[in-house]
């Protein structure tokens, strides 16, 4: 479920993308990235649940939303969108992950204490990145250019590359 955070001070808004509001569902998630060094941001990611081989399973995620409060779902932060008043959406991607990084550096230390997860990237490599995504039983991969400016939505500098066909369907009777 995708999932941007805005945090000014020591308010926090946790919104999924129709901008249904998820602070309170999520407590573990917010006081983490309340305790972030900085006086503001904006994260993009993704909240997910891993199963026992590491891997992120959305109908965990699923169940873990059927409880009074999600206790194992994690924030995997992929992107910095604004940094202490500064707007890094102009920044190419590499620049925005070297300063996500060192914001992210605590949870990137303590991974099995913290809830945030900084989602990782290789440089080069793609079809490899991708068969061995596929054959781990990952569901895809993305491909971004490195260069390339945030833009919300879906555009010309990235990709999403799913390892299983697929499509969705609606179901009437």
């Amino acid at each position: 479920l995708r999932m941007l955070a805005w945090r000014h001070g020591r308010d926090l808004q946790l919104l999924s993308r129709n901008r249904l509001d998820w602070t309170e569902k999520l407590p573990a998630i917010a006081g983490a990235i309340l305790v972030l060094d900085c006086r503001n941001c904006v994260l993009d990611g993704e909240l997910v649940v891993f199963d026992a081989h590491g891997h992120s399973r959305f109908d965990l995620l699923q169940q873990e939303f059927n409880r009074p409060e999600a206790q194992t779902v994690r924030y995997a932060v992929f992107d910095l969108l604004a940094l202490n008043g500064d707007d890094l959406r102009d920044a190419p991607l590499l620049e925005r992950k070297a300063a996500l990084s060192r914001l992210l550096e605590y949870a990137e230390a303590n991974p099995s204490t913290s809830p945030l997860v900084v989602s990782g990237f290789l440089r080069g490599n793609g079809a490899l990145a991708y068969r061995r995504a596929c054959e781990a039983g990952l569901e895809g991969v993305l491909s971004k250019s490195v260069s390339a400016p945030y833009r919300g939505g879906r555009g010309d500098t990235w990709r999403k590359l799913k390892c299983i066909d697929s499509d969705e369907f609606v179901i009437v009777g």
